[in-house]
């Protein structure tokens, strides 16, 4: 579910012989039992398709908060965390029942700025499948808003109900 949620369409996996060396026919057992596709397959490499892989950006149910990077990392390993319907992030935010239809549209994505468009029907939560990073600011209809840093890696928004213009820079 984790690697959905970070929006991982394609997982490289190297065959291994029994010892683990390079070059056998043995695949991660775990890639073998997930619902992956084999997409290309050679001697020493198959590339699987994730078919459950997130969009870039989406909207969650509910956001919690946590005191501790150990608490957050405990929620995020919890078997009963689903990061398409919650994100988690360290801080004082606990929100539920938000608005996960709407409608997410890029009008602009490159390595310094990006800018989408939202509309939904009432506050929501928009965690963006970019890895987070300290520096970047963020605008949500032209007003400076917090960027958050959600389950351990990626950006979290909070979006106003309506129609939003949100810029990131």
């Amino acid at each position: 579910k984790y690697l959905d949620s970070l929006n991982v369409k394609y997982l490289l996996a190297v065959k291994r012989d029994e010892e683990g060396s390079i070059g056998g026919n043995t695949i991660n057992a775990k890639l073998k039992k997930a619902n992956y596709q084999k997409v290309f397959e050679d001697k020493t490499t198959v590339v699987f398709l994730n078919p459950n892989a997130s969009n870039r950006a989406y909207f969650v149910e509910k956001v919690n908060s946590y005191d501790s990077d150990i608490d957050l990392v405990k929620r995020l390993e919890d078997p009963d965390f689903d990061p398409k319907k919650e994100a988690v992030l360290i801080g004082d935010k606990h929100l539920e029942d938000l608005a996960v239809d709407g409608k997410i549209e890029f009008s602009k994505y490159d390595s310094n700025q990006l800018v989408l468009n939202t509309e939904t029907q009432k506050e929501s939560f928009l965690v963006l499948a970019d890895t987070y990073a300290k520096g970047w600011q963020l605008k949500v209809n032209g007003k400076k808003e917090a960027l958050y840093e959600v389950n351990g890696t990626l950006r979290g928004i909070m979006v106003p109900g309506g129609k939003s213009y949100i810029e990131l820079f």
